[in-house]
């Protein structure tokens, strides 16, 4: 099958970790598997593995227009409430089969909920997202199917730990409606100090909260009297971090490769 993921901008996040290990699992069945994107660092790594990837470019909708009217995909998947609104005005005048998966729980203001489109086949993630979707924006319990969001155990199997320090460690986007967990590990970073000594906090993410949560990080460690607290930004690979954490702290996503 030839099949088109559609996304927004691939750095790192839940969404887009989603994106690349479906790509890369879709393409090993041995179907043709594009990514139309704005690009980023997840983009390239699946480019570096041979799976093709177009970037919407100035015009994202004629962009996609053209792949379509050119190519023919035989599914287009969906995967953020742009690329289904895009879809949504493209379906007017042409036909394509289209699935959309919902990662989170989508703003409902009045025009964010005017660019919402849920096709009649929609995939969430959770099942708290599905009733969501029943309860603020209207969609059949019958229009969605929900999945589980799929971990490679194999590659997040765990090592042997030999670090003796005790090793707190999130992962996050740190934009505002995510980054409480890095906050909070801030403030009480000092009170924990005194009860572990040899504690060690990384906080791994980026976003619009990243210098902020630096700031609190310094604040923090003054306060220690030594470097407890770490963030080390956005990071392609998480997996170092997860297999030496004597204790992770998160949700979503992160938190099932953390437990796997």
């Amino acid at each position: 099958m030839k099949i088109l993921l559609l996304a927004d901008h691939m750095e790192n996040g839940g969404a887009e970790t989603h994106i690349y290990e479906l790509s890369r699992f879709l393409s090993q069945k041995g179907h043709r598997v594009t990514v139309i994107s704005f690009g980023g660092k997840v983009a390239e790594a699946l480019a570096e593995q041979g799976i093709c990837q177009k970037n919407y470019g100035k015009f994202p909708l004629l962009t996609l227009f053209r792949h379509l009217q050119n190519h023919k995909p035989d599914a287009v998947h969906a995967h953020t409430r742009q690329s289904a609104f895009l879809c949504r005005l493209l379906l007017s005048f042409m036909q394509f089969p289209v699935v959309f998966t919902a990662h989170a729980r989508f703003c409902t203001t009045p025009i964010k909920g005017a660019l919402s489109f849920f096709p009649e086949r929609t995939i969430a993630v959770s099942a708290d997202i599905a009733q969501h979707l029943i309860t603020r924006f209207g969609v059949s319990r019958g229009q969605i199917s929900v999945i589980e969001n799929g971990i490679d155990t194999k590659r997040f199997c765990p090592k042997d730990n030999q670090n003796d320090e005790f090793h707190i460690v999130t992962v996050s986007r740190l934009d505002e409606d995510c980054s409480l967990t890095a906050l909070l590990l801030c403030r009480i970073a000092p009170a924990l100090s005194k009860k572990i000594p040899r504690l060690r906090i990384t906080i791994v993410g980026g976003g619009s909260e990243l210098v902020h949560i630096r700031a609190l990080a310094a604040k923090a460690n003054t306060a220690c009297g030594k470097n407890v607290v770490n963030t080390v930004g956005q990071k392609q690979d998480v997996l170092p971090y997860l297999q030496s954490a004597s204790l992770f702290i998160g949700v979503s996503r992160a938190a099932l490769e953390a437990m796997s």
